[in-house]
C-alpha cells in the first residue's frame, strides 16, 4: 500500500512538473538498473511530454515494446515542417493514416483527402464535384412546372403566374394541353367541334374563354371533362361574353370541370 502511494504521488509530480516538449521518448519501463523514485520520475518526466505531444517528431515513433506501434496511436509528424501531419496508426493496414495538417506558421488547418468527391443529388446541378465547385437548386422554369417535370425544385415565381394567351380558337380542334399551362386564355373566332385535351393528374387551373365580337361561338367539350350532373354546359353566345372553365384533374383522362358562363 505504501509503495503505491509513492508511486501515485511520484506520478502526480510526474505530471505536474513534466518539461514544455514533446518527443518520441520511449513508453517501455526500464528492467535493469537501479529502481529507485529518482529513475521512476526521470522516466515519467520523459514519457509523459511524449504521451502530451502525440509523439511528434520527424521519424516514425518506435517507441512502444518491440519497436511496434500501438493500435490507433497518434504520431505529430513534424519531417515537413512548419506543416505537421497529425497520423493515426491504423493495426489493421499496419500503416500510419494521415488525418489532417496544421501549417504552424499561418495556423492553416488542412484535412486529408479521405473525401474525394461530393456528388450533388437529386434537385441540385453541379454534378460529381471531385476538387472545387458548387451544388445549386436544380430550379423549375415554368415549362418544367406545367409539365410536372420530375426531379426539379419548384419556387413561387413560377408557380403564381399569369394566364398564358393561347390566341384565336379558329374553327375546327381547339388544343387544350395542360401540360403547358395552369391558367390560360382561348378568343373564341370560330365553332369549335372537338378539344385536344391532354391533363396531368392532380393538376387544377382555369381557362378563360372569351367570345370575340361577333360572339355565338360554340364548342363541344372533351370527354375527359365530367361536369355535375353528367350534362355539358353551353358557353354564353353573347359577343365579348367571358366564360371561366375551371378544371381539377384525378387523371390524365379524368378531370371535374364546371363553368362560370358570362362573368363580368
Amino acid at each position: 500500500m505504501i509503495l503505491t502511494r509513492i508511486f501515485a504521488g511520484a506520478l502526480a509530480l510526474a505530471l505536474m512538473a513534466a518539461p514544455a516538449r514533446a518527443d518520441q521518448f520511449t513508453l517501455v519501463t526500464p528492467e535493469v538498473g537501479s529502481a529507485t523514485m529518482a529513475n521512476l520520475r526521470t522516466f515519467l518526466n520523459n514519457v509523459m511530454p511524449t504521451l502530451a505531444g502525440c509523439f511528434s517528431g520527424n521519424a516514425v515513433p518506435a517507441v512502444a515494446a518491440g519497436n511496434v506501434p500501438v493500435a490507433y496511436q497518434c504520431w505529430a509528424d513534424t519531417s515537413a515542417a512548419p506543416v505537421v501531419k497529425f497520423k493515426i496508426y491504423n493495426p489493421t493496414l499496419s500503416s500510419w493514416v494521415q488525418i489532417y495538417s496544421v501549417n504552424t506558421t499561418t495556423g492553416v488547418m488542412t484535412p486529408s483527402n479521405s473525401v474525394t468527391q461530393i456528388v450533388c443529388g437529386t434537385g441540385l446541378t453541379g454534378g460529381g464535384i471531385t476538387s472545387t465547385g458548387t451544388c445549386a437548386i436544380d430550379k423549375a422554369t415554368a415549362a418544367n412546372y406545367y409539365a410536372g417535370a420530375s426531379n426539379k425544385v419548384v419556387t413561387t415565381d413560377v408557380v403564381y403566374t399569369a394566364e398564358v394567351a393561347l390566341g384565336n380558337s379558329g374553327s375546327g380542334t381547339l388544343v387544350l394541353d395542360t401540360t403547358a399551362f395552369v391558367n390560360a386564355a382561348v378568343i373564341m373566332t370560330g365553332n369549335i367541334s372537338g378539344v385536344a385535351w391532354t391533363g396531368i393528374a392532380g393538376k387544377s387551373g382555369t381557362i378563360r374563354l372569351a367570345q370575340d365580337a361577333t360572339g355565338n361561338r360554340t364548342i363541344v367539350w372533351p370527354s375527359a371533362l365530367k361536369w355535375t350532373g353528367g350534362s355539358a354546359p353551353a358557353l354564353s353566345t353573347a359577343a365579348l361574353a367571358q366564360d371561366y372553365l375551371n378544371y381539377n384533374c384525378i387523371s390524365a383522362t379524368l378531370c371535374q370541370a364546371s363553368l362560370a358562363k358570362n362573368v363580368q
